[in-house]
């Protein structure tokens, strides 16, 4: 009985601190702002306005982890704030070759599905069949849009094992 319960909470604590180890290499990187402040971008998603947000990613991964909230402020009494959905994708810049002036935008990954159903957190990684998905050093984007046309404050947040740094 003592063998069978000292096993048990030797697997625990070796389960537990792998745990803890993978959650240390992964860091959370957050930007906030306003729609009032926001930069708005010249793309719409289904016919709304949408705003952006640069970032870069200083190194190569594997994954990232981006979600996005939004809260609706209201401008008249009772001045509420409540959650509401959004929509986004993320694009990486890419150029055809090192010599090429001209960039390209591809989109790597999005919030939603065809019945507009949004979901958060999304999990972006490259696809070895896919080079342009590959998550290397390197520009991208997200641009996001709400369901609603008050002003709102937004909340990005990206997890990755790699700094990044948004660009203003």
């Amino acid at each position: 009985m003592k063998k069978t319960t000292a096993i048990m909470a030797i697997s625990l604590l070796v389960s537990c601190t792998g745990f803890q180890k993978k959650q240390g290499n992964t860091r959370e990187y957050v930007f906030t702002g306003s729609s009032k402040t926001g930069e708005p971008s010249k793309v719409t998603i289904d016919n709304c306005r949408t705003y952006k947000k640069d970032f870069k990613l200083l190194g190569n991964t594997q994954c990232i982890e981006i979600s996005l909230k939004t809260v609706n402020t209201e401008t008249t009494f009772p001045f509420t704030r409540s959650e509401v959905n959004n929509f986004f994708y993320v694009e990486k810049f890419f150029k055809i070759n090192n010599d090429s002036t001209k960039v390209y935008r591809d989109t790597i990954g999005k919030n939603y599905n065809r019945e507009w159903q949004s979901f958060t957190p999304v999990q972006i990684c490259g696809r070895r069949e896919s080079p342009l998905s590959k998550l290397e050093k390197g520009n991208y984007r997200i641009i996001f849009t709400t369901t609603t046309t008050n002003p709102f404050y937004y909340e990005i947040k990206i997890k990755s094992p790699i700094p990044i740094s948004f660009q203003d």
